[in-house]
């Protein structure tokens, strides 16, 4: 799996949360995030600089960009990008504003990330016996 070890210029494997740590700030920014439909903590700086950094920092939460950083990987080693190149940059923006902001973009209701307890969410339904 691809997984550069420094930031690329366009700073989208920024940590989601922000900071040298990566916790929450103690007084977090609430933002109304497009991904989760609900107010929720948002990053605490932009993720990358750019009207679409903006866009992404006023509207979605930390956790809803955290979404991300995984699909990001998905599309790097499916399609074969290089972070490096100017083309794939361009296709990974896209594709990041589709991510966050297209028609599909908010998780479906009752939502919950893989490992979470109790809920909907991702991973594979058990094995029947």
């Amino acid at each position: 799996m691809f997984r550069p070890a420094e930031p690329i210029d366009t700073g989208m494997y920024a940590s989601p949360m922000g900071g040298l740590d990566g916790a929450l700030s103690a007084v977090a920014r609430m933002v109304h995030c497009v991904k989760f439909g609900r107010e929720l903590p948002g990053l605490d700086e932009l993720p990358f600089p750019g009207e679409l950094g903006q866009r992404i920092y006023d509207n979605v939460s930390a956790e809803g960009y955290a979404l991300w950083q995984p699909h990001m990987t998905i599309l790097i080693n499916h399609y074969g990008l290089n972070p490096a190149d100017p083309e794939s940059r361009r296709i990974l923006r896209d594709q990041m504003e589709e991510f966050f902001f297209g028609e599909d973009a908010q998780m479906p209701e009752g939502w919950l990330p893989p490992g979470a307890a109790g809920g909907k969410g991702g991973g594979a339904p058990a094995r029947k016996k």
